[in-house]
């Protein structure tokens, strides 16, 4: 009978929380990079990219101001439709909650009118 490979041995040896763990901190260490610090801990891969794109010149921060004075950046390629920037509204909202804890709502496309 021949022996397992190493690499399978290793994937087996610990169990998904570990591995959790492990990832967890090195999105951490890679959130402290310049580029990327303005990031939260628990940042998704959408999240990175759009930072990353911010910064090549891809996209751009539209700052949507709510009603109670809340100012919310949010962030769109540069060609993005008025639909683009109203489901990145609502995604921003989602996180929000899911970062904040509380109530969580259906996101309704908000109506709204852009001022230049």
């Amino acid at each position: 009978m021949a022996a397992p490979d190493a690499e399978e041995e290793d994937e087996d040896a610990l169990p998904h929380s570990e591995i959790l763990d492990i990832f967890e901190e090195g999105l951490a260490r890679l959130v402290q990079d310049p580029l990327l610090c303005d990031l939260p801990i628990q940042v998704t891969l959408e999240e990175v990219n759009s930072q990353i794109a911010l910064e090549y010149g891809q996209a751009m921060t539209v700052k949507v101001l709510k009603a109670d004075g809340e100012i919310m950046p949010i962030v769109v390629v540069q060609n993005a439709t008025v639909l683009d920037l109203k489901k990145a509204i609502c995604r921003f909202m989602e996180l929000k909650q899911q970062r904040e804890g509380g109530v969580k709502h259906c996101c309704i496309i908000p109506t709204f009118y852009l001022q230049v």
